[in-house]
C-alpha cells in the first residue's frame, strides 16, 4: 500500500533525472593474436556492470597482424555495436596503438586489456569501486593470475613470481607508494593522465610513474582478477623479462622515477623484503627451488637487458619478438582500416 503524501509534497512534479551513467572507453591492442583476441574482447563486453556504469566504446586495434587477428576483431564488431576496430598497416609499437584508444576515448574511465589476456566477470566493477573518492589522475591496477595447475618446476617459479607480485602492491600500492601498476587490466582516469608517447616499452610503468610523479594515485584491486599467458619456456621468459628490464631503464630516464620492483625494494629495505618473501615463498626445498631459479632468470635477464641497451644491443628497442606465437597465416588482404560504423567525425589518428 503507498503511504499518503505529506503536505508540501512533490505530488505533480515530475521525476527527478537519473543521474548520469559512469562511462568506460576500452582498449585492446594485438599484434597477431588471433589465439586469445575473441576472449579478450568478450570479457571486457561480457562484464557485470553495477547499475549507471555503461561501456562507451571499446576499441581494438590490430597493428600490421599477419594472421587472423583482424578477421576475429571484425566479426566481433559486427556482432556488438560497442565494439570499434582500428587498423594499423605496420606495427608501431604497443603505446603508438594505445594512443589510437586515447585519442578516441570519450568516456570517464579508460579500460585497457591485454589481447592475450581474459577480464574475470566483476574485474571492472571491482576496479571502479577501488577508484571512488579518488580525484584524478589515477591509475587502479587489477591482479594479474596464471590460470591452469603447475607442472613443471619452471611452472612453480613463474607462478611465485607473480604470487611476489601481487604481494609487493598490496603493501606498497595499499600504503600510497609504490611507482608502478601492472598493465595486464589496467583502469586510469580521464582527463588528467600524463600522454603516453610513443616508443614506450612498459606502459604500465612509464603510467605509474608518470602519476605518481605528478601527485595523483596508484590504486591495487586485487579482487580485480585477470587470467594472463605467460611464458612457458626459460627462453621465451628471458626475452619477456629483459624487455621489462629495458623498459623500466628507459622510464627512469624519461621521468627520474624507477619503477617500483622486488629488487629494489629489497634494496631499500630489506627487512621488509624477507618478511614478505616468508609470507609468500611455500615452506621446504620446493619452494626455495622455486625462488633459487626465478632469482637466477631474472639476474641473468637483468645483464641481457644491458646488452640490449649497448651499442651492439638492440637497433629496435620497441618492437620485441611476440612470445610463444606460431608461424603466422593471413586468410585474405587486410583491406579495412577500420570500423565500418565510424563517422567522418571519428579521429582518425
Amino acid at each position: 500500500m503507498t503511504p499518503p503524501r505529506a503536505p508540501g509534497s512533490d505530488r505533480g512534479r515530475p521525476a527527478a533525472a537519473p543521474p548520469p551513467a559512469l562511462r568506460l572507453t576500452g582498449g585492446i591492442v594485438a599484434f597477431n593474436e588471433e589465439r586469445g583476441i575473441g576472449r579478450a574482447i568478450d570479457s571486457l563486453l561480457g562484464q557485470r556492470l553495477p547499475e549507471g556504469i555503461v561501456w562507451d566504446r571499446v576499441w581494438v586495434v590490430a597493428s600490421g597482424c599477419e594472421d587472423r587477428t583482424e578477421e576475429v576483431a571484425r566479426t566481433a564488431a559486427a556482432r556488438d555495436p560497442r565494439l570499434g576496430l582500428v587498423v594499423e598497416p605496420d606495427r608501431g609499437g604497443k603505446a603508438r596503438a594505445l594512443g589510437q584508444v586515447f585519442r578516441r576515448a570519450e568516456g570517464d574511465l579508460v579500460v585497457l586489456l591485454n589481447a592475450d589476456a581474459e577480464a574475470a566477470p566483476d574485474a571492472v566493477a571491482q576496479m571502479v569501486a577501488a577508484a571512488r573518492g579518488h580525484p584524478p589522475p589515477f591509475a587502479v591496477m587489477a591482479r594479474p593470475v596464471v590460470p591452469g595447475v603447475a607442472e613443471t618446476p619452471w611452472d612453480r617459479s613463474v607462478r611465485l613470481m607473480w604470487a611476489i607480485h601481487d604481494e609487493l602492491h598490496r603493501e606498497l600500492l595499499g600504503a600510497g607508494t609504490g611507482t608502478h601498476v601492472a598493465d595486464e587490466l589496467l583502469l586510469v582516469s580521464r582527463p588528467g593522465v600524463p600522454p603516453l608517447p610513443e616508443g614506450i616499452i612498459n606502459d604500465g610503468s612509464y603510467l605509474g610513474a608518470a602519476i605518481r610523479r605528478c601527485g595523483g594515485s596508484l590504486l591495487y584491486a586485487p579482487e580485480a582478477r585477470v587470467a594472463i599467458d605467460v611464458p612457458r619456456s626459460l627462453g621465451d621468459h628471458l626475452v619477456q623479462r629483459r624487455r621489462i628490464h629495458v623498459g623500466h631503464l628507459q622510464v627512469r630516464e624519461l621521468l627520474g622515477v624507477p619503477p617500483t620492483t622486488i629488487s629494489r625494494f629489497a634494496r631499500r629495505d630489506p627487512l621488509r623484503a624477507v618478511r614478505l618473501l616468508r609470507r609468500t615463498v611455500p615452506p621446504g626445498l620446493s619452494g626455495a627451488a622455486s625462488l633459487a631459479g626465478l632469482a637466477g632468470a631474472e639476474a641473468l635477464a637483468a645483464m641481457l637487458s644491458l646488452w640490449d641497451r649497448g651499442p651492439l644491443g638492440r637497433s629496435d628497442p620497441v618492437r620485441w619478438r611476440r612470445i610463444g606465437a606460431p608461424p603466422p597465416r593471413r586468410s585474405g588482404p587486410a583491406d579495412v582500416r577500420t570500423d565500418p560504423r565510424r563517422t567522418a567525425a571519428d579521429p582518425d589518428g
